[in-house]
């Protein structure tokens, strides 16, 4: 694995094979779009004034939809998600502190491939509200511009 990080621009580089764009200082979001790595360029910037995160990210990584992880998925009997195909990607994000305990974050993921006949649009917004040092709530909520029943990902239209 190679991997890079550093100072750069008032912020943080990291160069290679380096973690999804995920919101930083909520745990209630890790993981919900995207559990991998991803091969490519990676900036972080925090305003030291509002303490806002601000995340641009851009790169590729395998999909996750092969026969070795879920299983293919079809559409009119054809493979409608890419088996092997590099995905190629490019998320935003800001990750908003309202005060001490409340946090809210805004994410945009745009997923594309050769094979993918629609390009994936996904917006995310979070919130976390921090009770005390041990007890936090939370909640995420994504938004994708596929239609599921096209992908068999099931009945909802976006959700």
């Amino acid at each position: 694995m190679f991997y890079l990080q550093g100072p750069a621009f008032g912020g943080t580089i990291s160069l290679g094979k380096v973690d999804y764009a995920d919101f930083a200082n909520m745990d209630i979001a890790y993981g919900m779009i995207f559990d991998d790595y991803i091969k490519g360029i990676k900036y972080t910037y925090t305003d030291k004034d509002t303490k806002n995160i601000y995340t641009a990210m851009i790169g590729n990584f395998d999909s996750p939809y092969n026969d070795n992880v879920n299983g293919k998925m079809h559409y009119n009997g054809k493979q409608a998600y890419p088996e092997s195909d590099a995905m190629h990607y490019v998320g935003l994000q800001a990750e908003m502190p309202i005060s001490n305990k409340l946090m809210t974050g805004l994410a945009y993921h745009n997923i594309r491939s050769g094979e993918l006949e629609d390009t994936q649009q996904i917006l995310e917004v979070a919130g976390e509200y921090k009770l005390d040092n041990n007890f936090k709530l939370g909640g995420v909520y994504a938004l994708s511009n596929l239609d599921a029943n096209k992908y068999d990902l099931g009945n909802s239209a976006q959700e």
